[in-house]
């Protein structure tokens, strides 16, 4: 019987397709979803493209201030970004959910997130839950915002959110969350029933295709190698579409 595709892997695929051939890209201290997507692109159709992956040797940067210069520059094609919520306009909380006074929950904090959020080319949100409780039609606390006030630069900023339920994109034309595929079992209105804002399909609206033979391949085998020494337990997450 076939292993059933989790939603980890599920994810971190269709974030590996967000790479192209030769990206710079840029991964979290601790992101494994992140982590085995840069794998599986570098093993399958970007080899070329130079990674910033922490805990594995071999890095594009040196260190975390030389990726944030080469950011500011615009030199970084695609990074990896996870959020608490996530609003309407694409607005990001990474710090705390309620008052700031007497918040209900605590993050670990914006660190660069604010920066990054305005200087790399493409941000891919991944999240690990699509739920009105994280797609809130305003967060509790801007971390960062996709669109600035007039005058600011911008080297790019947010182009897709991968999340176990569809693949979100930002309408910079409205400054709206669009949608842009429905994960396979779900349709338009199950993706709007876990989201706490209206939320517009995109003109090019589809299903998410299903991973390829060569991406499960990879997953199942080199990258999941790799990632058991990175994140014991990587990849158990519950099953998703198969």
């Amino acid at each position: 019987m076939p292993e059933p595709l989790t939603t980890d892997e599920f994810v971190a695929i269709v974030c590996a397709r967000e790479i192209r051939a030769h990206d710079k890209v840029g991964v979290g201290v601790v992101s494994p979803v992140a982590t085995a997507a840069a794998l599986l692109a570098q093993r399958l159709h970007a080899p070329q493209a130079r990674y910033d992956v922490p805990r594995l040797a071999r890095s594009y940067f040196r260190g975390s201030h030389e990726m944030t210069g080469y950011a500011n520059q615009g030199r970084v094609d695609v990074f990896f970004l996870s959020a608490a919520q996530v609003d309407a306009r694409a607005s990001i909380n990474l710090e705390y959910v309620g008052d700031s006074a007497s918040p209900k929950k605590r993050f670990f904090g914006a660190f660069a997130a604010p920066v990054y959020y305005a200087t790399m080319r493409r941000i891919i949100l991944f999240l690990p839950e699509h739920s009105p409780r994280v797609f809130v039609e305003r967060v509790d606390r801007k971390t960062a915002v996709a669109c600035s006030a007039a005058g600011f630069r911008r080297n790019g900023g947010i182009h897709r959110i991968v999340t176990p339920r569809a693949v979100l994109a930002y309408d910079a034309s409205d400054q709206r969350l669009t949608l842009v595929s429905a994960h396979p079992g779900e349709t338009i209105e199950s993706v709007q029933a876990a989201t706490g804002f209206q939320l517009r399909p995109d003109r090019s609206f589809g299903t998410t295709p299903l991973p390829t033979a060569d991406e499960l391949r990879l997953m199942r085998g080199e990258v999941r190698d790799v990632m058991a020494g990175l994140f014991p337990g990587w990849g158990s997450s519950p099953k998703t579409a198969e």
